[in-house]
C-alpha cells in the first residue's frame, strides 16, 4: 500500500501559525469533499484534537524518537487509510529536533552542515517523502524573508520546500513586497493570510487550550479559519504539490500487536482536567484485553465498578485543582483502591492528582509528596530506566517518552533514572502496584508495555477474587 498525496506544514520556528493553518487547510479540503487525514510531528496531545475537530476523525502522532523511525511510514499509512490527502503538521522549526539517541545514554553532539536532526519536522518529511509547505510569520519583515527561506530550503537536499504560505501579512503592499523578495527563489507562494484576531487560537502555559474544554467555541473558530484559508490560499496549487509526493510503498508487515491476555476492566481519567491520552495507548491496551472505562475526577463521585486497574493521564489538574479537591468521594474511592493494591499508571497530571497536595489544595494522597506549579518549563525527550518492578515493566526495563510541564513534586521520586539533554537524574515513583512520573509514554509501537499493565491488572483481579 502506498501513502496518499501528502504535505508537511512546517515553519521557521514556533508561533508562526502552523496549527491554525494546518487545521484550517484540513477543514477547507474536507469542505471541498476530500477525505482528509491529519497527523502531528512529535509528542503532542492538543494539536491533534484540533485536527480531529476539523476532519471528524482521530489524527496521529509521528515521532521517530519515541516510536522508532522504522515505523513512521506505517503509522502514517494507518492514519491515512482510505484518505485522499494527508496533511502533517510540523513541530517548532523545520530542523528543530533532538540530540538524544534512542539506544544510548549519550548525546549526538556533532551537528554537521545539512544534517537532519532526529524527530524534527524535516526528519518526518524525509521518512514520509513529503513535500514541505513553509509557513512564514511575516510580521516586521519584508525583503529579509528571502535569505531566511533560501537558507532553510537549501539546508538539506532531501527536503523539498515546495511552497510558501505567508502569515500575519499587514497589507496588500506588504504582501507585494514579500512576494517580490521571494520571486528569485523559484518557490511558489501559494497563499498570503492577513493579520486578523479572528485567526488566533487561545492558548495557555502548555500550548493551545484543549478542545474538550470548549468544543463548540473552538469549532466555530475553526470554521472562520477555514473560510479565511479558502479566500487566501490556492488550494488547487497545494493539492497539486501534495500529488507530486514521491511514491512511498509502505511495507505490509504490521506493527507488532500485544498478546491478548484476557479481559480486565481498566478505568482511565478523562474530562477537562485529564484530556492527555494518546488514542494509540488506549488501542494497545484494548488489544491486550483491557475494557477501558472513562471517568471524570472532577464530576464523577464514584469510580466504575469492578475495576482491576487505573490510569491517570496528563492534562491540566493545576487549572482545575479546586474542583478536583472538592470531589472528596472520588478521591476516597481512588485512595481505597490504591491502598488495596490496584495497579496504577499515572503520567504528569496524574502524578499531581495522586500527590498529597497540589499547591494549597488537598489531593488524593496516594503518593507521599506535595506538588506545586513552578515558573520554569521542563520539556524534552527522555530515556527512562525502571529501578523497581512496576505495572508497566520489570526492573531495568527502558522506556522512551517525553516531559512537558511546569509543576514539580517535593520530594521528587527516586525510582527511575531518566536521561535527557541535561544528563542523568533520578525521578518518578514506582512500586509493584504504581508507576507515577512526569513522563508521557506513547506505546503505539511498544506492545510489551500494554501487556505488562494488563498482566498486572489480571494479577490484581485474581488476588481479589
Amino acid at each position: 500500500m502506498y501513502l496518499p498525496p501528502r504535505v508537511v506544514i512546517a515553519a521557521l520556528g514556533s508561533g508562526a501559525g502552523k496549527t491554525t493553518i494546518a487545521t484550517g487547510l484540513m477543514a477547507a479540503f474536507t469542505a471541498k469533499g476530500l477525505k482528509v487525514a491529519g497527523a502531528k510531528v512529535g509528542p503532542d496531545f492538543i494539536d491533534p484534537s484540533y485536527h480531529s475537530l476539523a476532519i471528524s476523525k482521530p489524527g496521529c502522532n509521528l515521532d521517530p524518537f519515541i516510536s522508532g523511525p522504522q515505523f513512521i511510514a506505517q503509522l502514517a499509512k494507518n492514519a491515512s487509510k482510505d484518505s485522499d490527502l494527508l496533511i502533517i503538521e510540523g513541530a517548532m522549526g523545520l530542523f528543530d529536533g533532538t540530540e538524544l539517541l534512542r539506544d544510548r545514554d549519550d548525546l549526538n553532539a556533532d551537528f554537521a552542515i545539512g544534517q537532519i536532526p532526529m524527530s524534527s519536522t524535516a526528519h518526518v518529511a524525509s521518512l514520509t517523502k513529503s513535500p514541505v509547505i513553509l509557513v512564514v510569520d511575516a510580521r516586521s519583515m519584508s525583503s529579509t524573508i528571502a535569505p531566511l527561506v533560501n537558507g532553510v530550503s537549501k539546508w538539506n537536499a532531501e527536503i523539498n520546500v515546495a511552497g510558501i504560505i505567508l502569515n500575519q501579512v499587514g497589507s496588500d503592499a506588504h504582501e507585494s513586497s514579500l512576494r517580490n523578495a521571494l520571486l528569485p527563489l523559484g518557490i511558489r507562494v501559494i497563499g498570503a493570510i492577513k493579520r486578523d484576531p479572528e485567526m488566533t487560537l487561545k492558548d495557555r502555559h502548555l500550548g493551545l487550550v484543549p478542545v474538550i474544554e470548549n468544543p463548540s467555541e473552538i469549532k466555530e473558530k475553526i470554521s472562520k479559519i477555514k473560510n479565511a484559508i479558502i479566500g487566501s490560499v490556492n488550494l488547487l496549487e497545494l493539492e497539486a504539490i501534495a500529488k507530486s509526493s514521491a511514491p512511498l510503498k509502505v511495507p505490509s508487515a504490521p506493527i507488532q500487536e500485544p498478546q491478548r491476555l484476557g479481559k480486565v476492566n481498566i478505568g482511565y481519567a478523562s474530562g477537562k482536567a485529564f484530556s492527555f491520552n494518546y488514542p494509540e495507548n488506549l488501542e494497545m491496551l484494548a488489544k491486550a484485553g483491557a475494557e477501558l472505562i472513562p471517568f471524570d475526577p472532577m464530576r464523577d463521585e464514584s469510580l466504575p465498578e469492578n475495576l482491576s486497574g487505573l490510569i491517570f493521564g496528563g492534562g491540566f489538574p493545576e487549572v482545575y485543582a479546586s474542583e478536583l479537591g472538592e470531589n472528596k468521594p472520588l478521591k476516597r474511592a481512588v485512595k481505597s483502591l490504591a491502598m488495596g493494591g490496584i495497579p496504577i499508571w499515572a503520567e504528569c497530571g496524574g502524578l499531581l492528582y495522586l500527590s498529597k497536595r497540589l499547591d494549597d489544595v488537598e489531593m488524593v494522597g496516594v503518593i507521599n509528596c506535595r506538588s506545586n506549579f513552578a515558573n520554569k518549563l521542563k520539556l524534552g525527550y527522555r530515556r527512562v530506566r525502571l529501578l523497581q518492578d512496576c505495572p508497566i515493566g520489570t526492573k531495568d526495563t527502558v522506556v522512551l517518552g517525553h516531559e512537558f510541564h511546569y509543576s514539580i513534586t517535593n520530594p521528587g521520586g527516586q525510582d527511575t533514572s531518566s536521561f535527557g539533554r541535561s544528563g542523568m537524574f533520578l525521578t518518578g515513583f514506582a512500586t509493584p502496584r504504581l508507576f507515577a512520573s512526569f513522563l508521557h509514554l506513547h506505546i503505539g509501537t511498544t506492545p510489551h508495555i500494554a501487556e505488562q499493565f494488563v498482566k498486572s491488572a489480571k494479577a490484581y483481579l485474581d488476588n481479589v477474587e
